[in-house]
């Protein structure tokens, strides 16, 4: 088995049905067998292999083939292992493996250059540019039916169904011009035009095949298709030099597709006896293809007038006897089973343990009449137990689900002896295997992934690394790009650190450059600038894992500048890669094991994928460079297998889906993520384009192409992948699901146990020193507030006494919240150091001095879909100030990809959004002439504070400048309320003050001094446009020039006192209607669940002396500003009259 699972025997006793099987294997004829899971299918094949090469046949003409090239890895060791290490050993290979061998020998035959595979990521990326190029109006004319409207096309689940239907069609040999008369036949209009982009994408690659040093490209499907026309032809012509084989054996066998059997059969007409094995109901390569009945088909003798493929008259053969798992796990296999439809028959459901062995070894005629079994345990009052060999575990939320799941294992590891190694999780998706296994890693339990769940370009170390590149390359660097790369693996720094990495970086900046603009971008400066960086080494910082950061970042972009003229991929790609000095240390966390190890394997197994890709990159096209190379894996959109080196991860617990989990075995297996809607999955597949009608059509299945026959087919796949996951256990098996309010278990959850009585439960503490140390704190605490619990608290109290002895941290009183005194209580500014605010914030600042302070530490994620939208939209207004309603929405389509979301229908009606706002844009801006300035650059000191930030457009009214600000919210101010706007008002101080310039936009952003303004026309006020409002029309909100208030002197007060509430060192709440979507309110002493739970040493009322502000809401502002008491006059006045 692999390694670190279950161990089997070299060489394990056979039993009496296997042993039949054996003995037919030395007739010559074809062999189909059948068998539930743990019968012995594997090995059986193991054993024929290694007794057709003892005795005698040629090592090179037998052949073993598996459902994948992870499968195909894993046997080829059992193989070597039971062959006694010798190198006569018989090959190992994936059918897409063997397709390739048997072409690249062709082409070797004949001259021709060897073969290429097209991977999943590089197809995907070849017709997401044929459906764009055909909405550009570019192409052939494809005629899409109305069902499928122009936005469907740009979607990854679209070209998810193109794939599939373009992989049946070259599994059935289904040319272009076939599909167009299938779909006119059938009055399948989808299929027309899928046949014209289909013909259009053979055309491509028949033109890439040209190049004189390029060989034919194939996909995953059709190349084994290929194979076995070429076998055929070779075959006939009795060619010499031919790919022959004596032995070709067969394993899961249910995952083998059409176009497999087709090759099987090309093989088998050669001279090859073919052993099948098979499990119909653990089929999981169903949405590539897969055909459970080719089991039931082998059997059946080969007929000129059915269309089938896989007929072979093979002689079937039943196991009955399971051998590794627990009569409790078998049983829950069965009940399973049961519920699947009868895709190859039943008689090898009924597996009972080796003492139930019924002996009989002869070939056996399948019926399809089952006896009478249970579907699932019985029910009544059911209370699972730790000790069960299956249970059904009901928690109350999917943290709890994830954490419940880390203390199992753990509770197995520490108390059963089980090694980590004999564990797994396995769950439906791969998202699912993700977020379980970090749920694993920070409670301590070493996981991993089966595999890549995620494209490429989404891998942390990839992204980061390619963006240095890229944006080194473009001198195309701004501070919100650094802040992103910073936040990557190669610099170990949360958000707090990274905002500290800012404020070094302006300490820095301040000391080193004189020029303005080295002073308003300091972190641009420190990284990107030869000798940015001099003065860190003697800074507060020096020595620290900080300044290790910024180092290696600086030299990072260094490595890149420094291969300006460098076109290789991977020449660049390690220069950059090596300038990190990364190597040794995630190199040593991969090997120490624990949590942090499984990280540091996914980043560098990450890095060695991205180099292969280089690699095979620059054998493709020698004359290819390194931004090409970027831009190739930015657009790959899906994850994609590799031939990559990776690490050997031994003592760690897997998180699997069933199809990475399949052909292997554990100890324990906790199978999650069980809910309604979740798993099964019963949404149609192919629901657009109808790949698995077309299959069935062309295979004769009559009656399958209903809907009714569809979901049926789909519950069968979910169930089947469900039976994987749950046999994948040798004792034991539990299953976990989310019981609550909004989520409800997978009825799928009664085939293994009924439901546990009494409610959902909670995780415990955590089983380890920590949890421990809670445990006591809560249960010591517990007992003293009981009568006559003094005793019992004592006992706790020495334990928390012994762990803190023992340094487990959590157990010490220092580090209890309420305990230590607060930290500092000195201003956040010093006495003579200016505050420096952003226009954006003041009205924060007044409102909650205590939400300001969080959200400038990092309580909002920087990384917002809003936030993003946000951005886009205000650079395209500011790169088009004057353009058309068509310019600036073809302008947004090509962006739009800049934002990177998942392809569906969310995306697709933030597109709608997108639009709409852009839209609104077009109209502002054919209303107003051309703005006198955008994104102007505003630096000025008012009252002691200074105001930074930019202004998006200075527009006119009449002849004297308008500021513009762009709001892309959804809910507009009223006019009331905007009419003391603390953004707008700022921007009128500062351009009162002379600092906003008004040169040309091509200039970029630049601060202007006041002796230039002195001419400058007096404002005109200032204006809010709504582009993100639910409106038709875009919404204006006004602000009256500062002149023309009756308290012109409002806005400079609030400035002033913003920057006092800064500056100081204690901080208020006010609560209000904006609590709801506050980021820290379970934080917020003011708010129940963030109320302080204990007093804490060193505080006193200097809390109640912070500064307040006397701007907090509109109504404050307004009485500022005079409005209110000017308000008042006029009613007196009015009644005068």
């Amino acid at each position: 088995m692999p390694e670190g699972k279950d161990e089997v025997p070299a060489h394990p006793r056979l039993d009496s049905q296997q042993d039949a099987v054996v003995a037919a294997v030395a007739t010559g004829r074809h062999i189909v067998v059948t068998g539930a899971p743990g019968t012995g299918k594997t090995t059986l094949a193991l054993h024929i292999v290694t007794d057709a090469i003892a005795s005698g046949v040629d090592a090179d003409r037998v052949v073993l083939l598996t459902a994948s090239r992870g499968s195909a890895a894993r046997l080829r060791d059992r193989v070597t292992a039971a062959g006694g290490g010798t190198r006569r050993t018989a090959a190992v290979r994936s059918a897409a493996s063997l397709a390739f061998a048997i072409l690249s020998n062709d082409a070797r035959m004949n001259g021709r250059p060897a073969p290429v595979l097209t991977t999943g990521p590089e197809q995907d990326r070849e017709i997401a540019e044929l459906l764009a190029g055909h909405l550009a109006g570019m192409g052939v004319d494809v005629p899409w039916p109305a069902a499928i409207p122009p936005e469907t096309l740009g979607l990854a689940g679209f070209r998810s169904e193109l794939r599939d239907l373009m992989m049946r069609c070259a599994e059935r040999a289904i040319a272009p011009a076939d599909l167009e008369r299938l779909g006119r036949e059938h009055d399948e209009p989808a299929w027309i035009a899928a046949a014209a982009l289909y013909r259009e994408y053979e055309n491509v690659n028949e033109l890439a095949r040209m190049t004189p040093d390029r060989g034919d490209r194939f996909d995953s499907a059709g190349i084994v298709a290929q194979a076995a026309v070429v076998a055929e032809r070779l075959r006939v012509q009795d060619a010499p030099g031919r790919l022959r084989f004596s032995l070709v054996v067969v394993d899961e066998y249910q995952d083998a597709s059409a176009a497999t059997a087709q090759l099987l059969a090309a093989l088998a007409a050669d001279g090859a006896q073919l052993v099948l094995l098979s499990d119909p109901d653990q089929a999981v390569q169903g949405f590539r293809g897969s055909r459970p009945d080719l089991a039931r088909l082998a059997a059946t003798p080969p007929s000129p007038r059915s269309l089938e493929v896989g007929q072979f008259d093979a002689l079937p053969f039943v196991l009955t006897t399971a051998h590794r798992t627990a009569p409790e796990v078998t049983r829950a296999i069965a009940g399973i089973a049961q519920s699947i439809g009868t895709a190859a028959g039943t008689r090898h459901r009924f597996a009972g343990g080796p003492s139930g062995d019924p002996g009989a070894g002869a070939a056996v005629e399948d019926d399809h009449d089952s006896p009478d079994a249970e579907a699932g345990p019985s029910v009544g009052e059911y209370r699972p137990r730790l000790v069960d060999p299956v249970a059904r575990w009901h928690l109350r939320s999917f943290n709890d689900e994830m954490a419940w799941a880390a203390w199992m294992v753990r509770w197995r590891h520490y108390t059963q002896q089980v090694p980590w190694s004999r564990c797994a999780v396995i769950v439906r998706s791969g998202a699912q295997a993700a977020a379980f296994a970090g749920a694993l890693q920070r409670a301590g339990v070493p996981a991993v992934t089966g595999g890549a769940d995620r494209a490429l370009r989404a891998e942390p170390a990839v992204r980061a690394l390619c963006e240095i590149v890229q944006r080194t390359r473009a001198q195309d660097w701004d501070e919100a790009s650094l802040l992103a790369v910073l936040s990557s693996p190669y610099f170990d720094l949360d958000p707090v650190a990274v905002r500290a990495v800012r404020r070094i970086a302006a300490q820095l900046t301040a000391k080193l450059c004189a020029d303005d603009e080295g002073g308003r971008h300091p972190l641009l400066t420190c990284l990107t600038r030869p000798g940015g960086l001099r003065g860190l080494r003697d800074s507060s910082i020096g020595g620290t894992p900080l300044a290790a950061a910024m180092y290696r970042l600086a030299a990072m972009i260094s490595a890149a500048r420094d291969t300006a003229d460098e076109t290789n991929p991977g020449t660049v790609l390690w220069a950059v890669w090596d300038a990190s000095k990364c190597a040794q240390r995630w190199q040593q966390a991969a090997l120490r094991g624990g949590p942090h190890a499984a990280q540091a394997h996914a980043q560098l197994d990450a890095l060695m994928t991205l180099f292969k890709k280089a690699d095979t990159f620059t054998e493709r096209a020698a004359l290819a460079t390194i931004d090409q190379f970027v831009e190739q894996i930015r657009s790959f959109d899906i994850p994609a297998d590799t031939l990559a080196a990776t690490g050997q991860r031994r003592d760690v617990v897997e998180v699997l889906t069933p199809a990475q989990a399949t052909g292997r075995q554990w100890s324990f297996v906790i199978v999650s993520g069980l809910q309604y809607g979740v798993w099964p999955d019963l949404r149609l597949r192919d629901s657009l384009l109808g790949a698995q009608r077309l299959a069935d059509l062309v295979d004769g299945r009559v009656g399958a192409s209903d809907v009714r026959g569809q979901r049926r087919a789909v519950l069968d796949d979910e169930l089947r992948l469900f039976l994987v996951a749950v046999s994948r256990a040798t004792q034991c098996v539990h299953v976990t699901a989310v019981s609550s309010d909004d989520d409800q278990p997978s009825a799928m959850c009664d085939l293994v146990a009924p439901p546990p009585a009494g409610p959902p439960i909670a995780a415990p503490p955590p089983l380890d020193l920590r949890g421990l140390a809670l445990r006591a704190r809560v249960a010591g605490a517990a007992a003293l507030a009981q009568e006559g619990g003094s005793a019992n608290a004592t006992a706790w109290v020495e334990l928390l006494g012994r762990l803190a002895g023992s340094g487990v941290r959590e157990a010490q009183p220092q580090t209890w919240y309420g305990i230590q005194p607060v930290s500092t209580v000195a201003p956040l500014h010093s006495a003579d150091e200016v505050v420096a605010v952003s226009p954006s914030r003041i009205a924060l600042a007044h409102a909650c001095s205590l939400r300001w302070a969080g959200e400038m530490l990092g309580a909002v994620p920087s990384g917002t879909f809003s936030t993003h939208l946000g951005t886009l939209i205000h650079e395209i207004a500011k790169d088009h100030p004057a353009a058309s309603a068509a310019s600036l929405a073809a302008e947004l389509h090509r962006r739009w990809p800049d934002l990177g979301l998942v392809d569906g229908w969310p995306s697709m009606q933030s597109e709608q959004e997108a639009r709409a706002m852009v839209a609104k844009l077009a109209q502002f801006e054919a209303d107003n002439p051309a703005p006198r300035a955008v994104e102007r650059a505003i630096d000025v000191e008012v009252a002691g504070v200074r105001v930074r930030g930019s202004i998006d457009r200075i527009d006119s009214r009449g002849a004297r400048p308008l500021i513009t600000d762009f709001k892309t919210g959804k809910v507009a101010a009223s006019q009331a309320d905007a009419e003391v706007d603390p953004q707008l008002a700022a921007y009128q101080v500062a351009y009162d003050k002379g600092h906003a310039g008004t040169a040309d936009a091509d200039a970029g952003p630049q601060a202007v001094r006041s002796a230039d303004c002195a001419a400058r026309d007096s404002l005109a006020g200032a204006q809010l446009v709504y582009l993100g409002a639910p409106t038709k029309s875009v919404s204006i909100r006004t602000q009256r020039a500062l002149a023309d208030f009756p308290d012109p002197s409002w806005a400079e007060r609030m400035i002033a006192q913003a920057g006092s509430i800064m500056a100081a060192g204690q901080l208020w709440a006010r609560p209000g209607a904006v609590c709801r979507s506050c980021p820290i309110r379970t934080s917020c002493p003011v708010m129940d669940q963030g109320r302080q739970l204990t007093d804490v040493p060193g505080t006193d009322d200097r809390a109640n002396r912070a500064p307040h502000s006397e701007f907090g809401s509109a109504d404050d502002r307004r009485a500022q500003a005079g409005l209110v008491a000017s308000a008042e006059r006029k009613l007196e006045d009015d009644a005068h009259e």
